[in-house]
């Protein structure tokens, strides 16, 4: 392990900016942590077709592919802030109308496809803002003690989510509780009005395709970087599409639905207890780590649902998938911070998301036709089969392995607030 004396100076976050932030991206987080279970539910209440579902949730995913750079470009050129502002508003209006529909029995296909795709569309553009917004906010020496807080506020959103979801679903329907997820998105614009409208990257091409080369060029020189994107292409298809379109229909057959809740919402908690680890961590190879940790943990989940889908089961799968997911999450967030320059960090951070996301709609249409299969169990055993296969073979590339943290020095490119305490007592809590 290793703790640099500057690490050690530094306690939580303490600037009100920040502050806000992590509000705004906890009430953003909590509605998006109920939608799944909203949509999933409310699709199959009026269309029982597993592959009807498959087709709205990959509606939604293929945007975040196909604009995720161009995203990226624009939170390299234009204020991060009013980007988010922007996104989340949109994402409220939304959801607000698929509600509408929803609630009033007005279902439409073709028109919840065109929201999913339109909300897509807008996490497309409010992702790679988020990730570059961060780091303007805090000192480099305390970043990894920065994504933890992230990720602890991220997953104590998401713990209650799904449960409440499963709830309010069960109990007034899945219409009132995208409702809610709106009203979650709107609250999150209020909190970003609080926060200062900083600028994005010093964006260096003349160009959108120039700014896209850029970032090409730093994203494909890191063989560590592009090779674990590659992996968590195949990784995102095989766990998204089975845990988003499998998940529901089995739980639907057997757990019911505020059961589903339960298990998503612990599967939350696994992450809350890895947010709670990587805040005192200093691992040297902190990559090699994470990678070797969602290895392990993140099939789990797949292998419990498909062996055997009992509440007990799932629920243990579930937390200890949640840890394994919380310690990647954070560990990546930490290293591209490290090793990425500022400004260039969201148009890499876009190439990451849109290989990673890569897979996912596909994955999610050939889940809606698997489950529908007598042989769904088997075929999902075998996706957590696959998904050990695919982590372990990222860790047979070097750089992935041998990667060793910086020494944190000043990023030229980061905003530098006084976002940290430097008083003696804050020693004590570090």
């Amino acid at each position: 392990m290793l703790r640099t004396r500057a690490a050690d100076r530094l306690g939580p976050p303490r600037h009100t900016e920040f502050h806000w932030f992590l509000a705004a991206r906890g009430a953003s987080l909590l509605g998006n942590a109920m939608a799944p279970v909203a949509v999933a539910f409310a699709i199959l209440q009026f269309d029982p077709q597993p592959s009807a579902l498959g087709a709205i949730l990959a509606a939604r995913s293929l945007p975040l592919v196909v604009f995720l750079l161009v995203g990226g470009v624009v939170a390299d050129r234009l204020p991060r802030i009013p980007v988010l502002l922007a996104a989340n508003l949109g994402a409220g209006a939304t959801q607000l109308v698929a509600a509408c529909l929803l609630i009033s029995d007005n279902y439409h296909h073709s028109a919840l496809l065109m929201l999913e795709f339109i909300n897509g569309t807008l996490t497309a553009f409010a992702t790679p803002a988020a990730r570059g917004a961060l780091p303007q906010m805090i000192e480099p020496a305390a970043r990894q003690q920065a994504n933890s807080l992230m990720a602890t506020v991220k997953n104590v959103s998401t713990i209650g989510g799904p449960a409440l979801a499963g709830l309010l679903v069960a109990g007034i329907g899945g219409g009132w509780t995208i409702a809610v997820d709106a009203a979650c998105s709107l609250a999150a614009a209020s909190c970003l009005c609080r926060v200062r409208q900083r600028g994005g990257g010093d964006s260096t091409g003349t160009s959108v395709l120039g700014d896209l080369r850029v970032g090409w060029t730093h994203f494909r020189r890191r063989t560590w970087l592009w090779a674990t994107v590659v992996a968590f292409s195949a990784l995102n298809g095989i766990y998204v599409g089975l845990w988003t379109v499998a998940g529901p229909v089995v739980a639907r057959r057997s757990l019911g639905v505020a059961a589903w809740g339960q298990v998503l919402g612990l599967n939350a908690a696994g992450l809350l207890v890895a947010s709670i680890l990587m805040y005192r961590w200093r691992l040297t190879y902190l990559l090699r780590w994470a990678v070797l940790c969602i290895a392990m943990l993140g099939p789990l989940p797949l292998l419990a649902l498909g062996v055997r889908p009992t509440f007990t089961i799932l629920a243990v799968a579930a937390v200890a998938g949640g840890v394994g997911f919380g310690i990647f999450g954070t560990a990546w967030e930490t290293v591209l911070q490290e090793q990425i320059p500022g400004s260039v960090l969201s148009r890499v951070a876009s190439f990451d998301d849109a290989g990673s996301y890569l897979m996912i709609p596909i994955g999610q249409i050939m889940a809606g036709v698997v489950v529908a299969d007598r042989q769904s169990a088997t075929y999902i055993a075998a996706g957590g089969v696959l998904y050990l296969v695919c982590g372990a073979l990222l860790l047979t590339f070097p750089s992935v392995r041998n990667l060793a943290r910086q020494h944190p020095t000043a990023d030229s490119a980061s905003i530098r607030l006084p976002a940290f305490q430097r008083h003696s007592d804050v020693s004590k809590s570090g």
